[in-house]
């Protein structure tokens, strides 16, 4: 064993396995949005343990510059908001979040039915339910058992606000 600090720090691997991805995510040579290729696939091609790897694709994502998408894998982030939208019911849900913050769903309102949103989006009951069911936890919407969904009387100033409490004035 060495008595040079250095030695240590030439000896880890992952380092130098950050700074390949950040070139290759830097060249386009992995598009913004686009998967990585798989874990197994990566370690074959770098000669590194998937140890390895995790800790530099963790790295990168401290950066900003990789997002995890569960059952997916590991995606290369997307301009200044890689976080935003990764799934359709964020989508809807952030569409719903604007028609109340500009009025067209005022305070009070029935919110849309399942079966409208559905036909409006094109999308499944499960995707409409998650997209309300943030909605309700940002104190937006509130259901009332055997009537729907309705739009909460909360300040305009207030709305998608994170953190806000789901007191209404």
């Amino acid at each position: 064993m060495s008595s040079d600090p250095d030695w240590l720090i030439r000896r880890r691997v992952w380092p130098r396995i950050v700074e390949q991805l950040r070139q290759r995510i830097i060249a386009a040579e992995y598009h913004a949005g686009s998967l990585l290729p798989s874990e197994g696939v990566l370690c074959k091609e770098l000669r590194i343990a998937r140890n390895t790897l995790r800790r530099a694709l963790a790295e990168l994502k401290q950066e900003g510059l990789l997002d995890t998408i569960p059952s997916k894998g590991w995606v290369v982030a997307a301009g200044e908001h890689p976080h935003q939208d990764r799934y359709k019911y964020e989508g809807i849900a952030r569409m719903l979040r604007e028609r109340i913050q500009t009025g067209l769903l005022p305070p009070g309102a029935l919110a849309p039915s399942e079966a409208a949103l559905r036909q409006e989006f094109g999308i499944s009951r499960h995707t409409v339910r998650s997209a309300l069911a943030v909605l309700e936890r940002e104190g937006l919407v509130e259901t009332k058992q055997g009537k729907g969904r309705y739009v909460t009387r909360r300040a305009p100033a207030e709305i998608g606000r994170p953190g806000t409490s789901n007191q209404r004035g």
